[in-house]
């Protein structure tokens, strides 16, 4: 439980330095170069890929290996990780810089590059996925922390790298740089402190050794497949995350990057990352559930795991909805909230993604992940393939409208047709408790949720304090519904001792 509240409260740091820096970021950089900022980051995080989801599978391995009390494997796998990396991320990095030299940026990339951007663009992009791609092969060294179960370690050393980025970033402003000086110094400050995570887990784990004696060439065939799944996964997450701010830089101008961004960070960054505390707080326990083959426990912790998960999405999302024009004017000034229809079409999304969040990073912890990544590729095509479709086809007179209703499609097909099947299959339920538990009941909290805010009508005709209110009644209704109707019995039974045991 100390881990979850270190969780919390570093992800509380996060949401607060980006609430910060976006701001910031308009002011000093302005809307077009912030979107290009936007996009810089974007094409960072997809050659972040090039990870092929090893990060995961170290942490895996390794969480196996330290419950049987094997350190020598432990160091097996780290090093032949460490050693795939440089060979994965040379290739990567051939196959981008031919793309850059031989492809004009704007028939890949940007609808209309500006002339202040023309000169600069390609060197730009190289610059920063190089130093993106140096960054991948010490990201072992945070994953063997949590696979030896260093929870508030790695959560000390995540708060270390927002720190070190916000005040990175806040340094160039105020020294008057630009989008060349933010690119060294987010790299390198992310570069320093994965490097430096080595020696601080040593001081933890003195067994922990990196040496050439330990690669092992038969550990490298299981890595890369057992990882090959966790790449498609990534894939899909990253097009959740990221695929909406390339898109918009294609499909509209850098101008309006920058209101798909609050957007996308509201519900697929901050939104998600608060969903997810407790189910991937709790992963190396659940492993050890698994290990002891008590999967009617895995099972009962994913079912409370999804409803809780999703009434705080449901409570966060209205939230977002009574707020979201006067609080985005109040924090970023006019003209960056992008409509309530997108705002509508990305909150659809949202919820179906979020129910089905916990029980996918159980099955991600277990490596039942086969079925769960091959679907999470195929949304992330699907994403792709809609995004653009709204955005050319259905609205093309408003392209990021168009954009958010060709998500919320793809999450409707991908997800909320698709995943059942593979969670069912994975929990081993009857499929009347399965739709009973993770599918009718939080549907309770959503449609209790949708007909307030039906009923309260657009909050734009609203004032502050009943805004404010109408969101607290909601949140109330959400709560009440979820502990007396949306929980069984055993559920809870178990919330009630466990308060009985924090106050121990």
């Amino acid at each position: 439980m100390g881990a979850m509240a270190f969780a919390a409260a570093n992800l509380a740091l996060k949401i607060g330095s980006q609430a910060l820096l976006i701001p910031l970021s308009l002011k000093y950089l302005g809307k077009e170069e912030y979107g290009f900022w936007i996009i810089l980051q974007a094409v960072g995080g997809y050659l972040l890929l090039s990870d092929i989801g090893m990060g995961q599978t170290v942490l895996n391995f390794q969480g196996e290996a330290f419950s049987r009390g094997e350190s020598d494997q432990g160091n097996r796998i780290l090093v032949t990780a460490f050693g795939l990396y440089w060979c994965i991320i040379l290739f990567v990095w051939v196959g981008f810089a031919v793309v850059l030299l031989t492809q004009p940026v704007g028939a890949w990339l940007l609808k209309d590059v500006p002339p202040w951007l023309q000169a600069v663009v390609t060197p730009y992009l190289l610059l920063y996925g190089t130093l993106a791609l140096v960054r991948v092969p010490f990201n072992v060294f945070p994953a063997t922390m949590l696979g030896m179960r260093e929870l508030v370690l790695r959560q000390i050393y995540e708060a270390a790298l927002v720190l070190s980025l916000f005040a990175g970033t806040l340094a160039v402003f105020l020294l008057g740089g630009r989008t060349h000086s933010l690119i060294w110094v987010t790299n390198v400050a992310v570069l320093i402190l994965s490097i430096a995570s080595y020696p601080l887990l040593q001081r933890f784990h003195p067994q922990v050794r990196v040496g050439r004696r330990y690669w092992t060439p038969s550990l490298v065939k299981p890595l890369l497949t057992n990882s090959s799944f966790f790449f498609l996964y990534a894939l899909g997450f990253l097009f959740q995350r990221l695929m909406g701010n390339v898109l918009a830089g294609r499909l509209g101008s850098l101008a309006e990057v920058p209101q798909m961004f609050v957007l996308l960070t509201l519900f697929r960054v901050v939104g998600w990352s608060l969903a997810e505390i407790p189910s991937r707080t709790i992963q190396p326990y659940v492993i050890n559930l698994n290990v002891a083959e008590r999967k009617d426990r895995v099972a009962f912790f994913a079912g409370l795991a999804t409803k809780t998960t999703f009434a705080f999405a449901v409570v966060y999302t209205a939230a977002i909805w009574v707020l979201a024009d006067w609080g985005l004017g109040l924090w970023l000034g006019p003209g960056l909230f992008l409509g309530y229809e997108p705002l509508a079409y990305l909150a659809g999304s949202f919820l179906i993604d979020v129910l089905f969040l916990s029980t996918c990073n159980f099955m991600r912890a277990l490596n039942r992940h086969e079925g769960l990544s091959v679907a999470m590729a195929g949304y992330a095509i699907v994403t792709f393939l809609l995004g653009v479709a709204g955005a050319s086809w259905w609205r093309p007179q408003e392209p990021l409208t168009g954009l958010c209703a060709g998500f919320f499609a793809a999450s409707l097909l991908t997800q909320g047709f698709v995943l059942p099947w593979i969670t069912h299959g994975w929990l081993q339920v009857r499929w009347r408790s399965y739709a009973d538990h993770f599918l009718l009941r939080p549907f309770l909290l959503a449609a209790a949720a949708v007909a307030s805010l039906v009923l309260l009508g657009l909050p734009a005709y609203l004032s502050t304090a009943t805004r404010i209110g109408c969101f607290f009644c909601i949140a109330v209704l959400v709560l009440l519904l979820e502990w007396h109707l949306v929980l069984d019995e055993r559920e809870r039974e178990w919330v009630i001792n466990l308060k009985r045991a924090w106050a121990v």
